[in-house]
């Protein structure tokens, strides 16, 4: 009789190292339930926060080795680079004015990327990422979260098997009003949403728009596939 166990193909596991992701970070827990729901992550290398206590004190609870929790994210791409065992993947889960940097210095040096969404807070900054991931044919990639939400898959396949007949219209929308009377709900790890000069043009559209639109996008009467 078999051993169902072993018999099963061992999985590759990728060492990732994560900026962003300490005390009041916002999504990086999602990011990481996320790796562990699929057995193939493990997180080696990190610059957890700008503040160094904190960075510390989250790599300490993710088991991160204090020589590779680094000080700022340029440290951790020049450290990385060299090191026979570095690592496979960056996941950028810093405010989004934040991103691009990170994603652009760990591209050039060679490093697969998974990014938060919004990538970027400008057009001319997406194309410069993707210019370099394919000149350089690497991985890069942006999450969005809800598009893992089981009904919203079921949603999908409803439509793609014809449950409600020809989808001529597309209508969607995100309503959010936590910030709406009462400004303090932003606190220290999201007070950047409330800057203009952070959040970027695109400001709430952009960021969480964006998840709406991915989804509308995203849907069979779209026409691009999951």
């Amino acid at each position: 009789m078999p051993n169902l166990i072993s018999d099963i193909p061992a999985k590759r596991r990728f060492s990732v190292g994560m900026i962003g992701g300490g005390l009041g970070s916002f999504f990086a827990g999602i990011h990481r339930a996320a790796m562990r729901l699929t057995g193939c992550f493990d997180v080696k290398a990190g610059v957890f926060s700008s503040d160094e206590a904190v960075s510390r004190e989250a790599a300490e609870a993710l088991g991160v080795a204090p020589d590779r929790t680094y000080r700022t994210f340029r440290d951790m791409v020049a450290a990385e680079s060299n090191r026979s065992d570095r690592i496979d993947v960056a996941v950028v889960v810093t405010p989004n004015h934040l991103h691009y940097e990170p994603c652009r210095l760990f591209l050039e040096a060679g490093i697969p990327v998974v990014c938060d969404k919004p990538l970027v807070n400008a057009s001319g900054e997406a194309e410069e990422l993707i210019r370099l991931a394919a000149n350089r044919n690497l991985f890069a990639a942006v999450t969005y979260t809800y598009t893992g939400y089981p009904m919203v898959r079921d949603a999908r396949a409803r439509v793609r098997n014809g449950e409600i007949g020809e989808v001529k219209f597309l209508y969607v929308e995100y309503l959010l009003e936590w910030l709406a009377n009462d400004p303090t709900k932003l606190g220290k790890g999201g007070i950047w949403r409330g800057d203009p000069g952070k959040a970027g043009l695109t400001g709430a559209l952009g960021d969480v728009g964006t998840h709406a639109f991915n989804i509308l996008e995203l849907s069979p009467a779209g026409g691009v596939s999951l």
